[in-house]
C-alpha cells in the first residue's frame, strides 16, 4: 500500500531503517474516558483526526521554516521528525500557516508548531517566555487534543539542576493533561562535543550537564502511563559507547553538524520512536484525501493519465498528459514513463546521476494554472502520493505550491520536504503523502503552479527512482479557524494567572544571575 512505509533495505545502519518494532512500546490502554470528550473516537480507543500541537524549543520550531520577504515562504523541513511522521502517517491535523506578525525569532508561522528557539520551561526574556507561559497564553486556548512536548535541553544547557527541571516538567505535564489532552513527552536528545552549542566544559567526559540530562531522562521515562505517553527518541539517536561508555553523544550516522539540532537523518530516525505511538493512538486515515477524481481537485490531470506531456532537456521517455519533466541544472539524466499498478497510474522517474549535482522539476503544464475558480481568501494545499527508493545522493524531492502575481513573480512558495544548505536526505526507501502547508490566495495572486523539486548529488553511484500518483490541489478550510486563531491578538484569550505572569521565581533569578552559562540559545 502506498500509504505505508516501505521496509526496503538501505546500506546504512539499522537505525535509519524502518524499525517500528524497536524502541518504545506505547499505547492507550488505561486512558481516562474523559479524553473521548475532546475528539471523536473509533476502533476502540483510537482517535479520529485529532489536533496535534507541538510545544518546544528550536528543535520544534525548525521543523518548519517561514520568512517574510518579497516572496513569502513556508516549508516543512526534513530536519523535523514530525515532518516525516506527517508524510508517512497523514492521519492527524497539524496545520501550520504563514503568520507575518509572529516575528519572534523570525518564526513567521502559527498553528500546531509552537516551538520557539532558545526557550526554557520558564521565563527567560520576552522573546523566550518559556513553554509553561506559552502553553497557558498561546497553546491551551487552541484546545489541542494531543500535545507533543519536547523541551529541556536549554534548561540543562543553562546548568539548572535536574530537580528544578523535573519540577517544571511535572507542572507542564499536569497543566496539559488537566485540559483533557493527551501529552506525548520526548526524552531530551543527545549533545555533541563539537559545534557552537557543544557540551565539553572543561571536557566532554566531565561536563556535568550530561549527568543532569541522564537524570531528567530517567525521570521522563518513569512518567509513562494514563494520558502521558513517552517517546524515547534516544533509542534511535544516542550512542551508548560515547564518552567512554557513559553515553550522551549522538550516533555517528545521525550526528548533526552543530551537535544539537537534528538534521534529516536524525529526524527520520527520531520519527521511528513517534510512529508506533501515533499509530496506536490514532486511527489510520488520510486527512488529505486519496482520490484525485473526487470533485474539487483543481489539477487537470491529478491521475497522471496519458502520455502526451512535455519531456524537456535532460529527460527521455514520456510524461503524463498535463505534466512536464525537465532538467534545470547539472548533468544527470532522467528516464520518464508511466505505469499502472493496482489500477493506479504512476509517473515514474529513473535518474542516472552525473558528475555534478543536478536539479529536475516535475510540474504541471502549463506551468501556471489560472485561479479563476478560487476566490481571494481561499486556502489551497498541494499533496500527492510519492514513493522514493533508497539512495545516498538524494538532495531534494519536495512537492511545491507556488502562487503567482500578474507579472508572473511569486508571492508564495510552499514546500513539503525542504532541506537546508549542505543537507542530504536519509538513505532510505519510503512511500507516503507529502503535502504543503495550507496557503491563502491574496488579491494579487492570479495563478498557481504545482511542481516537485528533485535534486541528486553528483558522483553517487546508483539509479534512484521516484514514483508519483494521485496528485491533488484542493481548497481546504481556513486553518486559523480550526485552531481558534482567526486574528493574531484581538480574539486571543490569556488564561495565564497574574501571579504567574508577574512572578520572579527562583528559576528566573538564577538565569538572570548566570549569564555566563548561556553562551548560545537553541
Amino acid at each position: 500500500m502506498i500509504d505505508r512505509v516501505s521496509p526496503a533495505g538501505t546500506p546504512r545502519r539499522a537505525v535509519l531503517r524502518y524499525a517500528l518494532a524497536a524502541g518504545v512500546a506505547a499505547g492507550t490502554a488505561g486512558l481516562p474516558m474523559a479524553s473521548a470528550e475532546r475528539f471523536p473516537a473509533a476502533d476502540g480507543h483510537r482517535l479520529v483526526r485529532p489536533k496535534l500541537a507541538r510545544l518546544g524549543d528550536s528543535i520544534t520550531q525548525f521543523a518548519e521554516s517561514a520568512r517574510v520577504s518579497d516572496t513569502a515562504q513556508l516549508h516543512r523541513r526534513t530536519r523535523g521528525a514530525m515532518t516525516w511522521v506527517k508524510t508517512l502517517f497523514p492521519a492527524y491535523n497539524d496545520d501550520v500557516w504563514h503568520h507575518p506578525e509572529d516575528a519572534r525569532h523570525r518564526r513567521f508561522l502559527r498553528g500546531s508548531n509552537n516551538g520557539v528557539a532558545g526557550d526554557h520551561l520558564t521565563f527567560l526574556t520576552p522573546e523566550n517566555p518559556g513553554t509553561l507561559r506559552r502553553w497557558a497564553e498561546e497553546v491551551a486556548p487552541m484546545r489541542p487534543d494531543v500535545v507533543l512536548l519536547s523541551v529541556g535541553t536549554n534548561d540543562i544547557n543553562s546548568y539548572l539542576p535536574a530537580s528544578m527541571i523535573q519540577d517544571n516538567l511535572r507542572r507542564q505535564i499536569g497543566e496539559i493533561t488537566d485540559t483533557g489532552a493527551i501529552v506525548i513527552v520526548t526524552t531530551i536528545r543527545p549533545r555533541g562535543a563539537v559545534g557552537r552549542s557543544a557540551w565539553a566544559t572543561p571536557d566532554q567526559a566531565s561536563d556535568v550537564r550530561y549527568a543532569t540530562r541522564r537524570r531528567v531522562n530517567d525521570w521522563i521515562r518513569a512518567r509513562h502511563g494514563g494520558r502521558v505517553l513517552v517517546a524515547d527518541v534516544n533509542v534511535y539517536l544516542e550512542d551508548p559507547r560515547s564518552r567512554g561508555g557513559a553515553g550522551g553523544d549522538w550516533l555517528p550516522e545521525v550526528a548533526p553538524a552543530d551537535g544539537v539540532h537534528p538534521g534529516p537523518a536524525a529526524a527520520w530516525a527520531e520519527a521511528q520512536a513517534l510512529l508506533p505511538i501515533l499509530r496506536t493512538l490514532i486511527r489510520a486515515d488520510n486527512v488529505y484525501g486519496t482520490d484525485p477524481t473526487d470533485p474539487g481537485n483543481l489539477l487537470p490531470n491529478g491521475a497522471f493519465a496519458g502520455t502526451s506531456g512535455m519531456v524537456g532537456w535532460g529527460a527521455k521517455g514520456h510524461c503524463a498528459t498535463g505534466w512536464s519533466i525537465s532538467r534545470q541544472s547539472g548533468d544527470a539524466w532522467v528516464e520518464a514513463y508511466t505505469v499502472v499498478e493496482d489500477g493506479i497510474t504512476k509517473q515514474v522517474l529513473e535518474i542516472t546521476p552525473g558528475y555534478h549535482d543536478t536539479t529536475f522539476v516535475l510540474r504541471t503544464e502549463p506551468a501556471l494554472l489560472p485561479l479563476t475558480d478560487v476566490a481571494v481568501g481561499d486556502w489551497l494545499r498541494f499533496h500527492l502520493a510519492q514513493e522514493v527508493s533508497a539512495h545516498a545522493g538524494w538532495l531534494a524531492y519536495s512537492p511545491r505550491l507556488l502562487l503567482a502575481r500578474e507579472d508572473r513573480s511569486w508571492s508564495m512558495i510552499a514546500g513539503a520536504l525542504e532541506t537546508g544548505p549542505g543537507e542530504r536526505l536519509p538513505d532510505v526507501a519510503w512511500s507516503g503523502w507529502p503535502a504543503t502547508h495550507p496557503v491563502r490566495r491574496g488579491p494579487e495572486d492570479v495563478a498557481v503552479s504545482c511542481s516537485v523539486l528533485i535534486k541528486v548529488a553528483g558522483g553517487v553511484p546508483g539509479r534512484p527512482v521516484l514514483r508519483f500518483s494521485r496528485a491533488q490541489l484542493r481548497r481546504v478550510p481556513d486553518p486559523r479557524r480550526a485552531w481558534n486563531a482567526v486574528t493574531p491578538d484581538a480574539d486571543r484569550r490569556s488564561v495565564i494567572p497574574p501571579t504567574v505572569a508577574d512572578q520572579e521565581d527562583e528559576t528566573n533569578a538564577r538565569l538572570r544571575d548566570a549569564r555566563r552559562f548561556l553562551p548560545y540559545r537553541e
